[in-house]
């Protein structure tokens, strides 16, 4: 180490020494539950963990356990995120947000079967993203068995312990990157390092460097414009010449915080980043100047790409206007060399949640990473068609581009390869990059847009197919429907979104409805999505018949109707309706927890839940009696008091309501 430098870093650890004998007897007079408060407002992870995890140990608060998991997994510590999920997901007070939480945590593991069983006990509250997730974990077991063609190998010489990330190619076959490693000594002597570390990750700040590919011994910091800011700088976006550079810096000094003695709301996203651009003049990069929309008091402007001809620019905020945590946006260029006022991708690209780090292919084609669409892990890279806010449907880029990670900030090189940032299991650090390497694959044919059609065929029980019956699609993400008739071959076509699950249902007179459920990434062969619906013929009731309402559960300890058992109820009603003279009990069952007097109320209650349904639909209530019968009537040997142990089908199997017809 240099002298001037052994002085300063001495000088540093004796201003540290001094700062923390003069603060820490003030600090040992607050509870540490608000110190370690303090710490998760300002996104300081590593120092809140362990206070949480002392709080936590002897007594299960969950709501310190909750901010423990919290900050878990706002640093991808997933293994540690699943063990504090379970610890929450135990209590009496856990939630449907608690379950989906552990189930996220799950996913990011690979542990895609218990993650699914997690998104179950989510229950109806958060259907719609049950439901992707759901979808996701299923695709992520076919994707694994059956790769997409690419090979991916970790750039094992840019990589450190620490995170690596953000690679985009840079002229001379060199490759420019995002390091938190501490290469002090290949940074310009303007640059403006700094020897503290990054309270949220415990890890240094971010800084930009260079790789030139045809010396590996050569790694040095880029320009000294872009190496100047006292928290994270990166990644950085070229236009197409190399002559204009769009980087993002982390700025936490503009953010308003509110004074007062209460403790602000925790939100992510506090360290808010802005966008710098830099020109090369006669080889040399000049002085950055901040994009005309920076606003760091409010909100994230960063991860920037420009578009080939240079007349786009896309980036990563999460100012007002968005569908989500953090959207895509662009701007276009005027005639005055500015940029246009922000406008939003869209809902095709962006989703109720993170979507970010976009990147342009060569031909405008949009990579980007999303945790809203269908996808293995955290958060998965995407690719669409289009531009500014029309865009052919996502495609995932399945495995192993993709993994139970975080897979993010895709770039091409060429038709053949291209880079990528993920913090997968079996690399280097906490973020690496990976080459990817098309196989066998023409370059013509590297990335394809296909057209995604929904089949859906209707028959009856003896596989006839039924014409005139109608096919209803609904859209889970945007509420749209769709209802055709199948043609005299039984069938229907659809187009689909590939990132969407549609609910698929067939009606016929005198046939019994059935639904089913259909996603166009469950299939990774075929453009089309094959959809068979069997229908039954409506059953003639006889007095004294006895029969299961099938698909008519409850979630344990409720008793509303969900919203899968009410097909099932729409055909009771249809049926008495057809014959006035008919007069049914509904009984209701329970499963075998809890005690005989509590399942009683509980079933009774789901019975006239059932019936209140049924007279909403327009049955008199005079027609049915509701009848609950606990848990003496068990459709299975799942029985708590003979120490059986059930798994929760089991018991979903229990939660039942049989009818019997009284009179016809």
């Amino acid at each position: 180490m240099q002298p001037f430098l052994r002085y300063s870093f001495l000088l540093l650890c004796l201003t540290v020494v001094l700062f923390t004998a003069k603060t820490g007897h003030a600090q040992e007079q607050k509870p540490m539950s608000r110190v370690a408060a303090e710490h998760l407002v300002r996104e300081e992870y590593a120092a809140a963990i362990p206070l949480y995890e002392d709080m936590t140990k002897k007594k299960p608060d969950i709501n310190l356990l909750r901010k423990l998991a919290y900050c878990y997994a706002a640093i991808n510590a997933y293994d540690d995120a699943v063990r504090t999920g379970k610890r929450i997901t135990v209590l009496p007070q856990a939630n449907a947000t608690d379950w989906l939480a552990l189930g996220d945590a799950l996913k990011s593991c690979a542990k895609y079967e218990d993650a699914k069983a997690a998104y179950v006990h989510a229950g109806a509250d958060t259907s719609v993203k049950v439901q992707q997730r759901i979808a996701g974990c299923d695709s992520a077991m076919v994707w694994k068995k059956a790769t997409a063609g690419y090979r991916v190998s970790n750039y094992e010489y840019i990589n450190t312990p620490l995170s690596d990330w953000g690679a985009v190619p840079y002229p001379g076959n060199d490759v420019v990157f995002t390091s938190a490693y501490s290469r002090f000594e290949v940074l310009d002597p303007k640059a403006k390092w700094v020897l503290y570390n990054d309270a949220r990750t415990a890890e240094p700040f971010l800084n930009i460097y260079v790789l030139d590919s045809t010396h590996f011994d050569l790694i040095r910091g880029l320009a000294p414009p872009f190496n100047r800011y006292q928290f994270h700088t990166g990644p950085v976006a070229f236009s197409s010449d190399y002559n204009t550079a769009y980087f993002t810096v982390t700025n936490v000094n503009k953010i308003n915080r509110p004074k007062q003695k209460a403790l602000p709301a925790i939100k992510a996203g506090d360290r808010r980043l802005e966008l710098f651009i830099s020109k090369r003049n006669n080889g040399a990069w000049q002085k950055s100047i901040p994009f005309a929309y920076n606003k760091a008091e409010a909100y994230s402007v960063g991860h920037a790409a420009l578009s080939k001809d240079g007349k786009v620019l896309y980036f990563t905020s999460d100012m007002p206007g968005g569908y989500g945590a953090t959207d895509i946006w662009y701007c276009e260029l005027q005639a005055d060399s500015s940029w246009s006022v922000p406008r939003n991708c869209g809902p095709v690209i962006n989703t109720s949640e993170q979507d970010d780090f976009p990147t342009i292919n060569d031909d405008d084609g949009l990579y980007f990473s999303s945790k809203g669409h269908v996808g293995m892990g955290g958060l998965d890279i995407f690719y669409a068609r289009g531009a500014k806010d029309t865009w052919q449907p996502p495609q995932n880029m399945k495995s192993p581009v993709n993994s139970e990670g975080d897979d993010f900030y895709f770039t091409r090189r060429d038709a053949i390869t291209g880079l990528l940032s993920s913090n997968r299991s079996g690399g280097k650090g906490s973020d690496d990059i990976y080459l990817v390497t098309a196989e066998n694959i023409p370059p013509e044919k590297k990335i394809m847009i296909r057209t995604w059609v929904l089949q859906t065929t209707v028959l009856d029980e003896q596989r006839n197919v039924l014409p005139g019956a109608t096919v209803r699609v609904d859209d889970s993400l945007t509420n749209r429907t769709w209802t055709q008739q199948t043609n005299a071959s039984g069938r229907t076509y659809q187009l689909i979104d590939p990132a969407i699950m549609y609910k698929v249902s067939a009606y016929k007179q005198e046939y019994n409805s059935r639904h089913t459920y259909a996603n166009a990434q469950r299939d990774n062969t075929a453009d089309t999505v094959h959809v068979e619906l069997i229908l039954a013929q409506e059953t003639q009731w006889h007095k004294g018949d006895t029969f299961e309402l099938k698909d008519i559960y409850y979630n344990f300890d409720k008793w509303a109707i969900r919203a899968d058992a009410q097909p099932a109820l729409d055909n009771v009603a249809k049926i008495m309706q057809a014959h006035p003279g008919i007069r049914i009990e509904l009984a209701s069952h329970t499963d075998c927890r809890g005690s005989d007097a509590y399942n009683m109320t509980l079933s009774q209650r789901r019975a006239e839940s059932a019936a209140a349904y049924l007279v909403r639909k327009g049955i008199d209530a005079s027609r049915i009696v509701s009848k609950g019968y606990g848990k003496r009537r068990l459709a299975n040997g799942c029985d708590c008091a003979a120490g059986k142990t059930c798994s929760e089908a089991e018991h979903q199997q229990n939660r039942r309501t049989v009818i019997t017809v009284l009179s016809e």
